[in-house]
């Protein structure tokens, strides 16, 4: 899981190159690092919320995303050779027995997290605000009371 997404970091980095050059300027290099930490949070978040939302699709096409890394080696495989009309119903009864919603979406919550801290701390209430909002969706802002439960 953490290869997949140290690959959508990279991507992600030029998508950020011109808001980290303009902080860098304005306040220095910690600045940056800071901005750079907080864009790959939101971006990881987003990312794997596509990926949970398109999972049935990406199986269909053997197109690896998030949901794959939280299966086992047999599912893995499966995934790996699946056609258009292969049934997905074990990896489905999968998902749900192991919680894998719960461990996405607990990640994304846990993304969100970071990027509204950072962007406070950087002094961009607008986007923490925005942040904030996106834990509010549906799915996510029922993670964040599972989070304090006794859940796996």
């Amino acid at each position: 899981m953490e290869g997949y997404l140290s690959r959508f970091r990279k991507q992600w980095a030029t998508w950020i190159l011109a808001p980290a050059i303009l902080v860098l300027g304005l306040y220095g290099e910690e600045s940056m690092l800071q901005l750079k930490m907080m864009y790959e949070s939101f971006g990881l978040a987003w990312r794997l919320m596509d990926d949970f939302q398109d999972w049935q699709k990406d199986f269909q096409t053997s197109q690896i995303s998030a949901v794959y890394y939280y299966l086992p080696e047999n599912l893995q495989q499966e995934w790996k050779e699946c056609n258009k009309s292969e049934d997905n119903t074990e990896i489905s009864q999968f998902i749900e027995k192991e919680s894998i919603r719960f461990k996405i979406l607990k990640r994304i919550m846990n993304e969100l997290k970071n990027s509204i801290r950072l962007a406070n701390e950087l002094g961009f209430e607008g986007m923490a605000n925005e942040f904030e909002f996106m834990t509010h969706f549906r799915g996510i802002s029922q993670t964040s009371s599972w989070m304090t439960s006794s859940n796996p």
